[in-house]
């Protein structure tokens, strides 16, 4: 029998003794006995803390056990539990659940919400959540004498009317959301950006993909024409960053509701300019402006419409001017005003372009068209620029440009590169997304490890031209959460490593290559201070990286840091070198420190 007894001195007045006894019918070992002792502990200070005013005892035995396993097994046989179940469907007031990020790994993102609009704009190597406008889809649908114009998304667009609801539906990285309106067509529109497992390049790519399925569900033809427009945010990059101690809630609610982009005017365009070019059967509108390529600022963009010539017509403009009119001459005529290029635009105006396909489906005919937009951001800082981050990891901490930049020379390049590739890039994404979602586990469960990868998609990931990764902890309002590739939070992660080794070793790399003299890894990079459970996790993140490896190769380059960063655990939280902890205080991912095992 093991014994326990606590002083409790809460409330003032003469101390009651709360007193535990375990009566244990096995032999106890050193191991056991700190188990027992770790749970009575907790249980003691729950007891403390409900300020029991009479003497407890509790016995811990465990009489019932067959009423414990006939309760466990129940719960274990709930139908919903294992069966395999369906997909989620997002409809109703849940549809506000819905933020996800579009973009490639280390890329930066476009946050798509649940009413298929591109809310939130993270290309820029911005992390504010900022909005851009006149960039949407639209449909014209002329069935005999009645034409209906809708803007593809259930927020309008000016004239351009929303779709009355929607569901969506996701299978990362497909999101896909079903449009419902009175229509004679079917509309659903699915975006995605490659994710590629053990490919690192073509996961890594700045773009959305969009591919549009129409369907004529009634008995006659129906003459459809599909609209994107997409303004030139070529400038963009230049909005401050509104910093505040007031903590993240507080900075991205004052991000949203700042809209620095209003038309097509801001203060921070200006010498923007469209053309409307042809490649290898797609139309593409392409948007630059007249930095310098080397500006920090520099930036390029191009939307697509992949298979121009197996429309009727597949049209472009590269300005319009005005929401009223667009909608109105598109209502009338479901055609663009054609026009190749602009001139390059006044201080604080950009211009807003357009694509267009127009094609018929018979009754019942479905037909699919594939899209996307691209974007090309080089030369951007990343990380914490701002002194409050460089303090935290010791040093600069900011990232030189973006990893794409040394793939692609420049929006030709990725479009050309696009282009050619398109099909094969949502092909082996599909390949990955149909595996994951065709096994026999639970839906519920497959959902839940897949909707976690999406981290992997927004601005919490950087990578750039020296093929440095940087990880924060997650984005703020106006910029990232807690910099540095923090280890005691980083070394948890293993969706990266397990789908992308490469990545893996590149993020372990770093942190071996940042350790000090004496052993100790900065859990904030570059040369940030020590913390207990991160340095334990880099050293058994070290052993992940050699089983993922396809040799001995990296671990023997590395094993000299590894075992190091071993030695300085051993020789200060562990003196007598039995394998137990000292009582050295030790600082943990609670953000406190802690003692003993």
């Amino acid at each position: 029998m093991v014994i326990i007894e606590l002083l409790s001195l809460k409330g003032g007045g003469k101390p009651k003794r709360l007193k535990f006894k375990i009566r244990l019918k096995i032999k106890l070992n050193r191991e056991i006995i700190f188990v027992v002792l770790c749970f009575v502990s907790f249980e003691l200070f729950a007891q403390v803390d409900k300020e029991l005013k009479v003497e407890v005892e509790d016995q811990q035995v465990v009489d019932n056990t067959d009423e414990l396993l006939k309760r466990y097994y129940e719960l274990f046989n709930e139908p919903g539990l294992m069966n395999r179940g369906e997909g989620t469907i997002y409809k109703g007031d849940h549809l506000g659940a819905i933020q996800f990020p579009a973009g490639g790994i280390g890329t930066g993102c476009i946050q798509f919400d649940g009413r298929a609009v591109p809310r939130y704009w993270q290309i820029f190597n911005n992390m504010t959540h900022d909005f851009i406008p006149n960039s949407f889809f639209a449909i014209r649908e002329k069935s005999g004498e009645t034409i209906s114009v809708r803007a593809l998304q259930t927020e309008s667009v000016g004239g351009f009317q929303a779709m009355e609801s929607l569901e969506a539906m996701s299978e990362f990285p497909f999101l896909k959301y079903s449009f419902k309106d009175d229509l004679s067509t079917q509309i659903s529109m699915e975006v995605h950006n490659p994710f590629i497992p053990t490919n690192l390049k073509q996961s890594g790519i700045p773009v959305v993909f969009y591919r549009f399925t129409f369907k004529n569900t009634s008995n006659a033809p129906v003459e459809l024409s599909l609209l994107a427009s997409q303004q030139n945010a070529v400038g963009y990059s230049k909005v401050p960053i509104n910093h505040s101690e007031k903590g993240f809630a507080h900075n991205f609610k004052a991000a949203i509701d700042k809209h620095y982009a209003v038309g097509n005017t801001s203060p921070f365009y200006g010498g923007n300019f469209n053309a409307i070019k042809e490649k290898a059967n797609s139309k593409i509108l392409e948007m630059s402006s007249n930095m310098s390529s080397d500006d920090r600022h520099f930036g390029q963009m191009a939307l697509i419409l992949f298979g121009a010539s197996k429309f009727q017509e597949a049209q472009g403009t590269a300005s319009w001017d005005n929401v009223s009119r667009l909608h109105k001459e598109f209502l009338k005529t479901g055609r663009l005003k054609e026009d190749s290029k602009t001139t390059p635009s006044k201080k604080g105006a950009t211009y807003s372009g357009a694509l267009n396909a127009v094609f018929s489906l018979k009754p019942g005919e479905e037909r699919e068209v594939v899209m996307a937009l691209a974007w090309y951001f080089p030369n951007g800082k990343n990380g914490g620029f701002m002194d409050k981050w460089d303090v935290w990891g010791k040093g600069d901490w900011e990232g030189n440009g973006n990893k794409y930049a040394t793939y692609w020379d420049s929006i030709d390049e990725l479009t050309a590169y696009l282009t050619a590739n398109h099909k094969q890039l949502e092909n082996d994404s599909r390949s990955f997304s149909e595996s994951l979602f065709s096994t026999n586990l639970p839906v519920w469960l497959v959902e839940r490890i897949a909707n976690q990868l999406a981290i992997l998609k927004s601005r919490t990931i950087f990578h750039d031209k020296d093929d440095y990764v940087g990880l924060w902890e997650g984005t703020g309002g106006c910029d990232g959460s807690c910099s540095g590739n923090c280890n005691h939070v980083w070394h948890y992660a293993q969706a990266h490593a397990r789908l992308f080794p490469e990545l893996g070793r590149k993020i372990r790399t770093q942190t071996f290559e940042y350790i000090k003299p004496n052993g100790q890894i900065p859990y904030r990079q570059p040369a940030g201070s020590f913390a207990f459970d991160g340095q334990c996790g880099d050293i058994l993140g070290a052993y992940r990286e050699y089983l993922m490896s396809k040799n001995d190769s990296w671990l023997l380059k590395y094993y000299p840091a590894i075992k190091s960063a071993m030695n300085y655990v051993i020789t200060n939280y562990d003196e007598d070198q039995d394998g137990w902890l000292s009582d050295t205080p030790k600082h943990t991912t609670y953000d406190a420190s802690m003692s003993g095992n």
